[in-house]
């Protein structure tokens, strides 16, 4: 796409840019405010001050006639994927900067080509928004928090020796051992704990999941992450984030204003994030072409895998799917949800679901 030719012209002695047509005044533009931003910030500025100009000369072109209805539509996209693209690119800026400052002694080179590999995306790549519901207030989350915490776990826990019953009594606890929670039932950490999480928010009762399907969906869902024996993102780190992310929903409100079906998507997301990992990361899936990014066209290999297998599991076999008795419009919810969840697991996009919680909090302040 080619837009339509203009003059843009960048003022070094008064680092602004200017445009031929109307003139354009900015008082950030000024030598002195242009000189104390950082590399990333000039770049942002400069970039999307461009860009302004570029819209302010198309007003005077179509003031003036000079511009067709078909010149004005290139015009317009092209501008809009280059802010598009400055946006990704001021987030990778920044992360490559923080990677910068880095003690190189303290750091391998090695590890530092995995950082910047691992918290930066591709300027080709396209970043999506993600939006947040607003956090009801403290004291109405607290009742019902409390309410949940007060709720026997019964059902599947009655079976598990009593050592492992008293230690999940903690599980609202930010220090739970997930680890000694391993040692003392013997590998089923995972299963523990989603056991007892699922009988604190009455999902077994509210989705009609039989207790003997959910436990041979346990079992099964604890298999895939033994199955490249994985030595960190394995079952006791699926255990451990789970009970992480129960945790967050009482410290945080959001048990308060999530609905059940969402309560239900956000904790099950939790469980199967890191379902049949290889170990790798996507870069080395990427890079060696593997099987998993053939699949995945080079985007978010494994975590698109995750979700994929673990729906897969489900679809194939009535004896793992806990989801049968969902409605079809809550299956739809439940599994946007689940997909949205787990593929904002990839830490390539962490920078820029931290900026957009800043600007969030930010806009919310003003």
């Amino acid at each position: 796409m080619k837009p339509n030719p203009k003059i843009i012209l960048y003022c070094r002695r008064h680092h602004r840019l200017a445009v031929a047509g109307p003139a354009i005044t900015d008082p950030l533009a000024s030598q002195q405010n242009f000189q104390l931003m950082d590399h990333s910030s000039q770049f942002y500025f400069l970039t999307l001050r461009k860009h302004a100009c570029r819209l302010r000369y198309i007003i005077y072109q179509m003031h003036r006639g000079e511009m067709s209805s078909k010149d004005l539509i290139d015009n317009l996209e092209y501008a809009a994927s280059i802010l598009e693209s400055t946006y990704v690119d001021s987030c990778r800026l920044q992360v490559e900067e923080q990677i910068d400052q880095i003690d190189s002694e303290d750091v391998p080179e090695e590890v530092r080509k995995w950082l910047a590999l691992t918290f930066t995306q591709s300027v080709n790549e396209q970043h999506q928004k993600v939006s947040f519901k607003s956090v009801a207030n403290a004291i109405r989350s607290g009742i019902r928090f409390d309410r949940l915490a007060r709720r026997s776990m019964s059902s599947g826990l009655d079976i598990v020796p009593d050592n492992v019953a008293e230690l999940l009594k903690n599980i609202n606890d930010w220090n739970f051992d997930v680890f000694l929670l391993n040692e003392l039932s013997e590998n089923n950490a995972l299963k523990c704990v989603s056991m007892a999480l699922f009988s604190k928010y009455n999902f077994l009762n509210k989705y009609k999941i039989p207790m003997v399907k959910f436990e041979a969906f346990l079992n099964k869902l604890q298999q895939g992450y033994s199955k490249h024996n994985n030595p960190y993102h394995n079952l006791v780190h699926a255990a451990d984030v789970t009970q992480t992310a129960h945790w967050l929903l009482a410290q945080s409100g959001l048990v308060e204003c999530l609905t059940d079906l969402e309560l239900f998507a956000y904790l099950f997301a939790a469980m199967v994030h890191d379902f049949e990992h290889t170990g790798h990361t996507n870069n080395y899936h990427v890079q060696s072409s593997s099987d998993y990014a053939l699949i995945y066209n080079d985007r978010s290999v494994l975590e698109n895998h995750h979700v994929s297998a673990i729906f897969r599991l489900m679809h194939d076999s009535s004896q793992y799917n806990i989801l049968e008795k969902l409605t079809k419009e809550e299956i739809r919810q439940f599994r946007n949800l689940v997909i949205e969840i787990v593929l904002c697991t990839d830490m390539s996009t962490h920078f820029a679901q931290v900026k957009d919680v800043k600007q969030m909090i930010t806009s919310d302040e003003e």
